[in-house]
């Protein structure tokens, strides 16, 4: 029943963020005692959402969703930033983290190392680039077991 809900749901939350110029990260639908939640993760493509935009996007996925029969009539709005804790895991990850300082794992070392730390570079479709000191290397996205911002 969730699966079909979020599939319904998703287009209609990112047509709001893509007028806000904001990625949809996660979308979550859980019910519980006091009714249907929707928690609705996002962020900028290259990271930093205000808390006044999460405020926004609630409101507008509120007014948007308000008449659906699915939710019933008891149902709420959560939304958030992915966090600085949360794991990198995917291109559009490292692209809101540009900039910023970042360790990878590996599972095959690259420049004779399994771990690696420095700022996110540039990102392609299959590579990031992790800008150190006095050089940057470049690490391909298959090979990367974990990857977290360092606070």
């Amino acid at each position: 029943m969730y699966r079909q809900l979020k599939g319904d749901i998703e287009p209609l939350i990112t047509v709001i963020l893509d007028a806000l110029g904001l990625d949809l990260i996660d979308l979550d639908i859980k019910k519980n005692r006091n009714g249907t939640v929707l928690d609705v993760i996002t962020d900028r493509p290259r990271g930093g959402i205000t808390l006044d935009e999460c405020a926004l996007v609630n409101k507008r996925v509120l007014e948007k969703l308000g008449g659906l029969p699915e939710l019933g009539d008891r149902f709420t709005v959560e939304v958030s930033s992915p966090g600085v804790d949360r794991a990198l895991e995917t291109r559009n990850d490292f692209n809101r983290c540009y900039g910023r300082k970042v360790r990878v794992h590996l599972r095959e070392p690259v420049a004779e190392k399994l771990e690696h730390i420095g700022e996110v570079g540039d990102v392609t479709q299959e590579h990031v680039s992790i800008v150190k000191k006095d050089n940057a290397v470049i690490i391909p996205l298959k090979l990367i077991t974990k990857a977290v911002q360092v606070i």
